[in-house]
């Protein structure tokens, strides 16, 4: 089973997996130059594609980075009837978000064809912490037959900041989750901010000198 992943936002990219093993893995900045960039990862997808030998016809999943539909995939895919990603709520205000934070969000040029997936590929969208308590749990090398807690927290994603989850026997079980109004995620950005850099960019440097501080 080969399954294609595609994340439409700050630091848009693309990987693919083969058998539970990374083939390839690249975010769209390494091509742009432009850090964080948000965009629609056109070099990503063809970087992967490239090293699964040029072709998607053994790809048997696409996987999206979010529980809501993700519409800006449709200019990266040419899906079947019936099968393209619809635009939503949810799927409208991110748009609104990348706008807020200059996104990028461009069209391909004309000449640019979008890639015909198989009959048989299956769209799965993925919960955005989900995605996130999985990269933790299922890389970080722990014995799967311990109980684990796992924590993920950012700003917001599926309307979401923080959530609690149980890893065990190789399964993630949510145990609680936390809306955006009190996000530590943001909150973290808001003193990013207060110390003179970008909200959604500088919290690097925040992060680097909190072990540091007075």
């Amino acid at each position: 089973m080969k399954v294609l992943g595609i994340h439409i936002g700050h630091d848009s990219g693309a990987a693919l997996i083969a058998d539970g093993g990374l083939i390839a893995d690249v975010a769209e900045e390494r091509f742009t130059r432009i850090k964080h960039y948000s965009g629609i990862p056109y070099e990503a997808l063809r970087y992967c594609v490239r090293q699964n030998g040029g072709s998607v016809n053994d790809i048997g999943i696409v996987a999206l980075s979010s529980q809501y539909p993700v519409p800006q995939a449709n200019h990266l895919f040419a899906f079947r009837d019936g099968q393209e990603e619809k635009r939503s709520i949810p799927a409208k205000a991110a748009d609104v978000y990348r706008r807020y934070f200059g996104g990028l969000q461009r069209r391909p040029p004309l000449y640019v064809q979008r890639l015909a997936l198989p009959p048989t590929t299956r769209i799965v969208h993925v919960d955005h912490h989900f995605a996130h308590a999985a990269s933790a749990y299922y890389s970080s090398g722990i014995d799967r037959n311990r109980r684990t807690l796992i924590v993920t927290c950012d700003g917001a994603g599926d309307g979401w900041s923080l959530c609690i989850w149980r890893g065990e026997q190789g399964t993630i079980t949510p145990l609680k989750r936390f809306g955006t109004t009190g996000s530590l995620g943001w909150f973290y950005s808001n003193v990013t901010e207060a110390l003179g850099w970008i909200h959604g960019d500088g919290e690097g440097k925040t992060m680097g000198l909190a072990p540091n501080g007075d």
